[in-house]
């Protein structure tokens, strides 16, 4: 009743913001143009680029809103050699430094606000400078550290203290090129990016694939920068539910696991946020999926006078606490979405992008699970893109919307389905929009029952 109470409401979906991600060529994809403006859902054999379609859109959607996150990395690297002479000078140095860091030391090899340490790396310069200019001897070892991060023979303690000169400015120019593109969005960065998490990927990678937000082009062949997003702020991809159960992220971790990893697994460490009370539809959700699942998570809080990690807890309806570890992996597919309502990160601005969400789930929650993604969208506005395999999800998601919600749901609701184009003269898959007649898909998904019959029917090819 209380779902019913709130369908009526026009809410955030009667103004959609198409995007459209097009690729051709690229791995298993022969050609693919898909429209996301609701609810997407791709269909079709395996390995035929369902993936690649949901892991693009990902990437270039948290990247072109978080153009700065793209190159905290590059920067980082750049300077690390700066950074380990500079650590290890002034480790060495001790308690000859005439003036110290204003910041911990430990500090000095961490990524993290790396675009605002600028001025903490010149103060290291400059402190080290000064007990060479007061008189402590430059070793030979100092000169070599030196001389190779610079590229040059030091053998004078002028010369030292000249290379400490050109050290200094040689940061404050890498600085002053980073800043620049943090202006400029050069597209460059996105897609040295992309080719590592593509292997294979063709060198004229951005020539096979375009993604844009109605008529504008975000990335394409043709745009030398790239471009950001009005209707998107945030961006989830979400491949597995096991992320709740992994370890907090340690320093120097970032960069070895998948982004959207990396992304997701510290909300269920991070204490909860000062976000604005839930609206009254993001409560009914959550509601609702404490009833299907059975209880709701907890995120952590800081325990005053403690030290130890804090992270989120399942609380079942008998009251009793759960570590997210030990709890079923379908509640863990119903806790990510909790813990991203509850952190206020699902509204109108938000993407979910969702690989076989239906895989570790029992055939009922994966009816309840569609439910749920229909309320999210027809109430919050949020849009989806769905890799599906199974004909349950797919026809919960058809007659929920058709039957239930009625005509202003399923305009947003459309479906794809991948065909091989061996048969046209070429190799890979095309996916075509089949609009709402899932009837096509469930042509796909019987080709099982015509193999049961090949291996345990009357068939001869029983081997």
């Amino acid at each position: 009743e209380m779902l019913r109470s709130l369908v009526g409401s026009e809410m955030c979906i009667r103004d959609r913001v198409k995007i459209n991600v097009q690729i051709r060529d690229l791995r298993a994809i022969k050609e693919a143009s898909i429209d996301l403006e609701g609810i997407t859902v791709l269909s079709g054999l395996n390995a035929s680029g369902k993936s690649t379609i949901s892991r693009l859109l990902y990437y270039v959607g948290y990247y072109a809103n978080g153009y700065q996150s793209l190159l905290e990395t590059s920067l980082f690297n750049e300077l690390l050699p700066v950074l380990t002479f500079l650590y290890q000078n002034i480790i060495g140095l001790g308690a000859k430094l005439l003036t110290k860091p204003h910041f911990p030391l430990s500090a000095l090899l961490s990524k993290e606000d790396i675009f605002e340490r600028e001025e903490d790396i010149h103060d290291c310069i400059t402190v080290i400078k000064e007990v060479f200019a007061f008189g402590e001897q430059v070793k030979k070892v100092d000169r070599e550290r030196l001389g190779k991060l610079m590229g040059k023979t030091i053998k004078r303690r002028e010369v030292y203290l000249h290379t400490l000169d050109e050290l200094d400015e040689k940061v404050g120019e890498i600085y002053r090129r980073y800043n620049k593109d943090l202006l400029d969005r050069p597209v460059t960065p996105l897609v040295s990016s992309l080719r590592s998490d593509f292997p294979g990927a063709e060198e004229d990678l951005v020539e096979h694939i375009s993604v844009s937000e109605e008529e504008t082009v975000i990335l394409g062949p043709h745009r030398k920068t790239l471009g950001q997003f009005s209707s998107l702020d945030h961006i989830f991809y979400i491949d597995t539910p096991m992320i709740t159960m992994m370890p907090r992220i340690s320093q120097g971790e970032e960069g070895r696991l998948p982004l959207n990893w990396e992304e997701l697994i510290p909300l269920f460490y991070e204490e909860e946020g000062a976000a604005a009370p839930a609206s009254e539809e993001t409560q009914c959700i959550l509601e609702t999926i404490e009833e299907v699942s059975g209880g709701s998570i907890k995120l952590p809080r800081h325990e005053q006078g403690t030290s130890r990690k804090m992270r989120s807890f399942f609380i079942g309806k008998d009251g009793n606490s759960y570590p997210i570890s030990e709890v079923a992996t379908g509640i863990k597919s119903f806790a990510i979405l909790q813990c991203l309502l509850k952190r206020g990160l699902i509204h109108r601005q938000t993407v979910l992008v969702l690989d076989e969400p239906e895989a570790h789930l029992h055939p009922q929650w994966i009816v309840e699970y569609a439910r749920i993604i229909l309320l999210m969208h027809h109430q919050l506005g949020v849009r989806f893109l769905i890799a599906s395999h199974s004909p349950d999800f797919v026809q919960a998601l058809y007659r929920i919307a058709n039957e239930y919600y009625g005509e202003t749901l399923t305009k947003g609701l459309s479906f794809y389905l991948s065909e091989s184009s061996e048969e046209e003269g070429g190799g890979g898959y095309t996916f075509r929009n089949i609009g709402n007649d899932i009837g096509e898909i469930f042509d796909c998904y019987n080709i099982s029952y015509e193999k049961m019959d090949q291996y345990a029917g009357d068939g001869e090819d029983k081997e």
